[in-house]
C-alpha cells in the first residue's frame, strides 16, 4: 500500500513539474518533428506556440528545423538525432540577442509567458492599464461610463480608421469630437447613435506631425463621457518603419508568419498601435492555427486595454 502510494505521488509531482517546466515556446517549424513530453512514449507532431518543457525530447526527420524560443533567446535544433530539451543551452543560439533581434525575442518570450492563463494575462492587462493611466487622463478611470481603447492613441497613419468604444447606454446619443490639441480647433463633430465611426483622415483637415484628440461627449451637456485620447497624425511614417524593417537580413530569413509578427512589433515599438492591430488581424487569417501569433496577439490586445478581446482570442 505505501508503495502504491508512493508510486503515485512521484507520478504527481512529476505531472506538476513538467508542467511547471513548460518554458520553452516553439517559434517555428520547417518540415515534421516530434515531441516526446515527460514520462510520455507517444510523440506529438510540433507546431508553432507549442508549450515544451524543458525535460522533453524531440526528434526532427530528415531535412527538418526547429526554432525554440527561452527566456528571450532563440535556438536552432536539426538533425535526425533525439534531442534532450534540457540541454538546450549547450545550442548555439539562433539569432542576435542585441539589437532589434535580441529585442524581439524577449518581445515573443514575454508575449507567451503574458498568456499562459488567465492570471498572467489579468495581470499584464492591469501593468499596462497603471501605465496608461498615468499618462492619459482618465484612462481606464470608472468615473467615464464609455470605454476607449490605446489603439488610438500613439501616432496614426493608416487612412482609414475605425474609431470604436463601449459602455454607451442602448438608444443613448453621444457626440464625437475630434480636435487639434494646441488650440481646441474643431476637426469634426458627428452625433452618434452606434459605437463606431470610420473616417478617412486623409480627407479631414489634419496636418502631418500636428497633435489631435478626440473624446466621447454628452449630446445635452457637452460633459466627457470617455477619456480624451491624443494622437499624432503622420500619414506617411509607419511605411518608413516597415520599409527599413523589410530591408533588414533577419526579416528577410525569418518565416512569413514571423515576419508578420516582426511587422506588427516594429510598429508598436514605435507607437502605431492601430497600423500593428491591422498586421495582427490580417495575421490571424493568414496563419490561421498558429498559436504563437495567436498568443502575442492576444496580449497585445490587452496591453491596448482590450482584456475581454484578448481572453475571447485565447479560447479559439
Amino acid at each position: 500500500m505505501r508503495k502504491h502510494l508512493f508510486i503515485l505521488l512521484i507520478g504527481i509531482l512529476w505531472g506538476q513539474l513538467a508542467l511547471a517546466q513548460a518554458d520553452i515556446v516553439v517559434q517555428s517549424v520547417t518540415g515534421k518533428v516530434a515531441y516526446y513530453a515527460p514520462q510520455e512514449s507517444k510523440a506529438q507532431n510540433v507546431y508553432p506556440g507549442m508549450r515544451l518543457s524543458s525535460n522533453g525530447k524531440i526528434r526532427c526527420q530528415s531535412g527538418a528545423t526547429i526554432k525554440l524560443l527561452r527566456n528571450g533567446e532563440i535556438f536552432l535544433v536539426k538533425g535526425s538525432k533525439q534531442f534532450a530539451l534540457r540541454e538546450l543551452d549547450q545550442k548555439a543560439k539562433g539569432g542576435s540577442n542585441v539589437g532589434f533581434m535580441g529585442r524581439f525575442s524577449k518581445f515573443l518570450s514575454g508575449s507567451m509567458k503574458e498568456t499562459q492563463n488567465d492570471k498572467e494575462l489579468e495581470a499584464n492587462h492591469r501593468r499596462y492599464m497603471e501605465k496608461a493611466r498615468a499618462g492619459i487622463d482618465g484612462f481606464a478611470d470608472q468615473a467615464f461610463p464609455i470605454k476607449t481603447s490605446l489603439l488610438y492613441s500613439g501616432t496614426l497613419s493608416t487612412p482609414y480608421t475605425e474609431f470604436r468604444w463601449s459602455g454607451a447606454a442602448v438608444g443613448e446619443d453621444n457626440r464625437f469630437q475630434l480636435r487639434r490639441k494646441t488650440d481646441g480647433l474643431v476637426i469634426l463633430t458627428a452625433l452618434m447613435g452606434d459605437t463606431v465611426i470610420w473616417l478617412n483622415l486623409a480627407q479631414l483637415a489634419l496636418e502631418s506631425g500636428a497633435v489631435y484628440e478626440w473624446q466621447l461627449v454628452d449630446e445635452k451637456t457637452g460633459a466627457g463621457k470617455s477619456a480624451k485620447m491624443t494622437f499624432v497624425y503622420d500619414p506617411a511614417a509607419s511605411d518608413k518603419v516597415l520599409d527599413d524593417l523589410r530591408s533588414t537580413i533577419d526579416y528577410q530569413s525569418a518565416s512569413p508568419a514571423e515576419q508578420a509578427l516582426m511587422e506588427a512589433f516594429s510598429l508598436e515599438e514605435a507607437g502605431f498601435f492601430y497600423d500593428a492591430a491591422l498586421i495582427y488581424t490580417d495575421a490571424a487569417k493568414r496563419y490561421a492555427g498558429n498559436f504563437l501569433v495567436r498568443d502575442t496577439q492576444a496580449a497585445f490586445l490587452s496591453r491596448m486595454g482590450l482584456l475581454e478581446a484578448a481572453k475571447a482570442l485565447l479560447k479559439r
